[in-house]
């Protein structure tokens, strides 16, 4: 499995204003500027990644694709379905950095080579949080050419914005968890005041801490 970040969102969970406040950064000017602003702004991207890459989710809305050489080598059992506990088998592909809002599409590489789409009726999301692709009861698998990308999932992940169209930080950023932003302003702060060691590992502690609630479980 491989995953690559196709589309980066155009904001940050948080802002400039966010970190000038928590490292009580003084400011001139209406709106607010610092003379490190450049380097302050870069921070907030490294940290996001670094605060993502932790909790093994995504924050702001961005693209990825996961790349499978193939599809499910057997069925996944769920023990419990249905009022007389029976089995049901299910062919699964996971994906990660959740939440996943949706998928774009999945497409695979035939027999001769050639980019082919599956139907969105073959398939569906039952988990956002800890998500897999479901291929429905009956889906036979095509044959693919042996090749480490030779299935692509491609999708949406990241909290919900505000509105079904965003355009602005504050829309994209509504429903990022409070915690969640609060853990990325204190990698910029770690950044920023350039930590000895020992103080660089309780802000990463404190990092973990605020995240651990949000981390995700992957079971590949």
């Amino acid at each position: 499995m491989n995953v690559t970040i196709t589309g980066q969102p155009p904001f940050d969970p948080v802002t400039l204003q966010d970190v000038y406040k928590s490292l009580r950064l003084d400011t001139e000017g209406s709106p607010e500027t610092h003379a490190d602003d450049s380097l302050l702004a870069s921070l907030i991207t490294a940290a996001t990644r670094h605060v993502d890459h932790m909790g093994r989710l995504s924050t702001i809305r961005r693209h990825l694709r996961v790349s499978y050489p193939r599809f499910p080598a057997k069925p996944t059992e769920f023990v419990r379905y249905g009022p007389a506990d029976r089995m049901k088998s299910v062919n699964a592909l996971a994906m990660i950095y959740p939440p996943v809002l949706n998928i774009s599409s999945i497409r695979y590489y035939d027999a001769d080579n050639t980019l082919q789409t599956i139907p969105h009726a073959d398939y569906f999301l039952p988990d956002q949080q800890q998500p897999q692709v479901v291929f429905k009861t009956g889906y036979i698998a095509p044959t693919l050419y042996d090749r480490p990308d030779a299935v692509q999932i491609n999708y949406y992940a990241g909290y919900q914005p505000s509105v079904n169209n965003p355009t602005t930080q504050a829309e994209y950023a509504a429903n990022v968890p409070t915690s969640i932003k609060r853990a990325i302003i204190l990698q910029v702060q770690a950044l920023y005041d350039d930590l000895a060691p020992a103080d660089y590992e309780r802000v990463q502690r404190a990092i973990e801490s605020l995240i651990q609630p949000y981390r995700v479980q992957i079971a590949i």
